[in-house]
């Protein structure tokens, strides 16, 4: 096959991949945003956290496979569509970088203090 041929296909797998990032960025957003009981049971915040590590592992993947793709596309591309396809594709990179670094912190995250965990006595919040 002439590689010209092969940049459509290449762009067709790209968009593909690229549609998967937003539903999962989409869903990982929903996740995170919705407020979180603090009486869930550990069966249910386990497998909530299985699920955004799973998340996790899905835009780790496509990450690397966009950017392999990307690479591919921009050797084959005409000079005056190089600027929009790394603009695009920046845009994208920022996107799963966002929803990665969200559930990072998420699963880092230590559960919300309890106002019978808060000081007794008030200090003052700049050093003298």
């Amino acid at each position: 096959m002439p590689p010209k041929k092969n940049l459509g296909r290449r762009k067709a797998t790209r968009e593909g991949h690229r549609n998967t990032v937003k539903q999962i960025a989409y869903t990982v957003n929903e996740q995170l945003d919705a407020p979180i009981c603090d009486d869930l049971n550990q069966g249910q915040r386990a497998l909530h956290v299985s699920k955004l590590r799973q998340q996790e592992e899905s835009l780790r993947s496509k990450l690397e496979a966009l950017k392999s793709l990307d690479e591919e596309i921009l050797a084959l591309v005409e000079e005056e569509e190089i600027e929009n396809e790394i603009r695009e594709a920046d845009l994208v990179s920022e996107l799963i970088q966002l929803s990665i670094t969200r559930i990072e912190d998420f699963l880092q995250s230590k559960p919300p203090a309890k106002f019978s965990d808060a000081p007794t006595q008030h200090e003052p919040l700049v050093s003298p």
